[in-house]
């Protein structure tokens, strides 16, 4: 008989009590972390070793730039997969909803397939349109490691031309950073590579995953995984990514919670990305 993942997935999937912990790196990039997210980690990291996987070199006509192989949630399960998590942040954010962007499972090593554009996703990035919109744009993501190796799961943080965040770039640095994704489209490489600092990228700083712990940052962060080419060799680097969108219309806390809500606001520079802060909510 072919069993339900429905059925098995509720019944692995019990998230612990999160206690999350904010930092600052190197005064730069906001993060989240929290850890032991899962009360049974190996029985989540079996499921998702056994979802089918593709190699995104294969993709047509999409906007994806992840190397190594993927396998995306459909829209229609993406709440069911990730209710229980979903609940923990939005009491942290004083939301009364949080909308699924994206979630996928990224499998990767440094001897993977790169994406259908051969080097792009080798370079830091944004999960934003650099263009001047904030209409349905994921605004936080959510990394959950589940790599069993020996190497350390990383995510970088870099700079372009000195600024972190593309909400303090102005006209003329964004026009630069498309300038240079459209120069290096089109450059065809055969293996991952690794930068650092690069034109007019620096590397400023990373976040080590620990197994079954999670870290969330403004998708407006230039990031990328760092993944030396020698690293995952024996265990490849599997990480469970949620996206999220929302909206200052889904504020919904009580007045009590007005400063742990505010301050996680600030953190994620959600008041600099709306043009509101939370302390603007009227109680009745």
């Amino acid at each position: 008989m072919i069993r339900s993942a429905t059925e098995i997935w509720n019944k692995i999937s019990e998230v612990n009590n999160l206690e999350f912990e904010f930092h600052l790196l190197e005064n730069k990039v906001p993060i989240l972390v929290a850890k032991d997210v899962f009360k049974n980690p190996d029985l989540v990291s079996e499921f998702l070793e056994n979802l089918d996987y593709w190699e995104t070199r294969y993709f047509i006509n999409s906007d994806n730039v992840r190397p190594g192989l993927t396998h995306r949630f459909p829209e229609m399960l993406r709440p069911a997969i990730t209710h229980q998590i979903n609940q923990r942040i939005k009491k942290l954010l004083g939301v009364s909803n949080l909308d699924i962007w994206d979630l996928y499972v990224q499998c990767t090593s440094g001897n993977m397939t790169l994406d259908s554009t051969g080097s792009l996703c080798c370079y830091p990035h944004v999960d934003t349109p650099l263009l001047d919109t904030i209409d349905d744009i994921p605004c936080f993501v959510a990394n959950i490691n589940f790599s069993k190796s020996k190497d350390p799961a990383v995510t970088g943080f870099w700079s372009w031309k000195e600024k972190t965040n593309v909400l303090d770039f102005n006209r003329e640095d964004k026009n630069s950073l498309a300038n240079f994704y459209n120069r290096h489209e089109l450059q065809v490489v055969d293996s991952w590579f690794q930068i650092k600092n690069y034109e007019d990228f620096a590397f400023e700083t990373s976040v080590t995953m620990e197994y079954n712990s999670l870290v969330v940052y403004p998708t407006m962060n230039l990031h990328n995984p760092y993944i030396e080419p020698n690293w995952f060799l024996d265990e490849q680097r599997l990480v469970l990514s949620i996206f999220y969108s929302l909206s200052p219309e889904q504020l919904d806390f009580e007045e009590r919670d007005i400063d742990t809500v505010s301050y996680s606001w600030e953190h994620l520079r959600l008041d600099t990305l709306f043009n509101y802060h939370p302390n603007q909510t009227k109680f009745e």
